[in-house]
């Protein structure tokens, strides 16, 4: 053992000197690896905005072009919405007289029940009416009659309280019907 306090301090600097080159080599590395981390993120994070910028933009072009052709489902879709907006209108007593009724379509718009292509009457290449039936606290009926009647898979439909909807490929539906004696030429469509 060398007692000379000169050379142990020598020593003791040189191995002390390379574990701070080590210690700042290792720095170096994660430094670089976190760096690297951190570029992959972003690159991640920048896919997924264009991503998500760009699906939402051909949604919005797809939904342009479903409004402007006659879509059956989306009528039905219409017809379903309606129904759901009816029930919250009713329980809700929005036009606040006391007494739980049904109401109409522009009313539904007014009270931002339904949105505003539907509730301005015309909707995916149909034609919708809402009506309150003849007793107005337990009856309603709604129609979507295509624009073009012409066009390929268009439909009369109809819907009421019953959450059922019935069809004809010939003639516009009136309401309200008797289930029990359904118009020739109308049908009743299966369930989802």
């Amino acid at each position: 053992m060398d007692t000379n306090p000169s050379r142990s301090n020598r020593s003791h600097r040189a191995v002390g000197a390379e574990g701070i080159d080590d210690d700042l080599q290792f720095e170096r590395r994660e430094g670089r690896k976190l760096a690297s981390g951190l570029k992959i993120g972003c690159s991640v994070i920048a896919a997924v905005l264009l991503l998500g910028v760009g699906s939402t933009y051909f949604q919005h072009r797809a939904g342009i072009a479903l409004r402007k052709r006659s879509s059956p489902d989306a009528a039905i879709g219409g017809l379903r919405e309606i129904g759901s907006a009816q029930s919250l209108y009713r329980e809700g007593d929005h036009d606040g007289d006391g007494t739980l009724d049904y109401t109409t379509l522009a009313e539904l718009g007014r009270w931002g029940l339904i949105y505003g292509d539907l509730a301005g009457g015309v909707a995916n290449g149909y034609t919708f009416e809402a009506h309150p039936g003849p007793d107005v606290e337990f009856e309603w009926f709604a129609t979507a009659d295509p624009v073009d009647p012409t066009a390929r898979n268009s439909r009369y439909l109809y819907t009421d309280q019953t959450g059922m909807i019935y069809y004809s490929d010939n003639a516009p539906i009136q309401g309200p019907l008797d289930q029990a004696n359904l118009p020739p030429g109308v049908f009743h469509l299966p369930a989802w």
